[in-house]
């Protein structure tokens, strides 16, 4: 498999990823083959960061996929909880839904998803942020 370049990143965006791989390794290809597949930039060095694009993925608007990953073995912790950040800073309502389902610390980062939601005018977001630093 290639690993991701620059060039990658600047043609596909964040919500583009799970189609990218489905275009690539055809639908056949599974969950696991996913998660084995961003493990594998992970590991590459790429950015020098374990658990980017894991943690990236995990934050894709797309409840069912990103509960999949998670299925598959995907880490809601990875990188001290960064995808709920990514998710919450981008208003991906269903991905932050889903990753507080499955654990995630939602006072990761001094309560940075909270805050970049807020930033970033996502209103159901720190809806549902502050309903889970509540309970």
């Amino acid at each position: 498999m290639k690993y991701v370049t620059y060039g990658f990143l600047r043609k596909h965006d964040l919500d583009t990823l799970p189609v990218y791989f489905r275009e690539r390794f055809g639908e056949r290809a599974t969950i696991k083959d996913f998660l084995a597949w961003i493990r594998e930039q992970d590991s590459s060095g790429y950015l020098n960061a374990r658990g980017f694009w894991e943690s990236y993925c995990l934050s894709v608007n797309d409840a069912p996929f990103v509960q999949a990953l998670i299925d598959a073995g995907a880490d809601v912790h990875v990188r001290d909880d960064a995808a709920i950040w990514y998710a919450a800073s981008r208003g991906h309502l269903e991905a932050v839904d889903v990753l507080i389902a499955n654990g995630a610390d939602v006072h990761a980062h001094n309560n940075e998803a909270l805050f970049s939601a807020r930033w970033n005018g996502h209103a159901d977001v720190v809806a549902l942020l502050c309903r889970a630093m509540a309970a």
